[in-house]
């Protein structure tokens, strides 16, 4: 899914510029400049090269979606920025992180508010017909509001 997306979005193969690794799946070549892995294939990273030669920076993304393997990620990321490469560079990415934790975990770190655009939701509720599968009384209901 990611890979048709990348290609879709940047005209680019996979492994060209952009690369990715996964469990079981890894398509990187010698013109790859950024890699997207999962958190799970960043510890292995760090575990098999705890320098991490030729990173330069990892970004954390959706980075409020905590889970046991991005705080993994992180601990083991700053115990490598701190005791063997002060050049590594982190960057934690969310559109709706808590700035106030986050900055007191990090306090050196700068902190950049980028303001979305924000568009109002209407919300209606329909009564569900217990005759009609659900998917089916959705569809009926997106097709009454598109047509107005």
């Amino acid at each position: 899914m990611w890979r048709s997306g990348w290609r879709s979005n940047s005209g680019e193969q996979p492994g060209g510029t952009v690369g990715f690794r996964m469990r079981g799946e890894s398509c990187v070549g010698p013109q790859t400049r950024l890699e997207v892995v999962t958190e799970g294939m960043l510890t292995r990273m760090l575990q098999h090269d705890p320098m991490l030669e030729g990173v330069s920076l990892v970004i954390l993304d959706e980075f409020h979606e905590r889970s046991l393997q991005a705080d993994l990620a992180l601990a083991l990321l700053l115990d490598v920025q701190q005791g063997l490469r002060d050049d590594l560079k982190i960057m934690l990415m969310s559109a709706t992180l808590d700035n106030a934790r986050l900055a007191a975990l990090l306090p050196d770190a700068p902190l950049i508010v980028s303001e979305g655009r924000s568009y109002p939701v209407e919300r209606r509720y329909a009564s569900l017909n217990q005759n009609v599968r659900f998917e089916e009384a959705v569809a009926r209901e997106v097709a009454q509001l598109a047509a107005g």
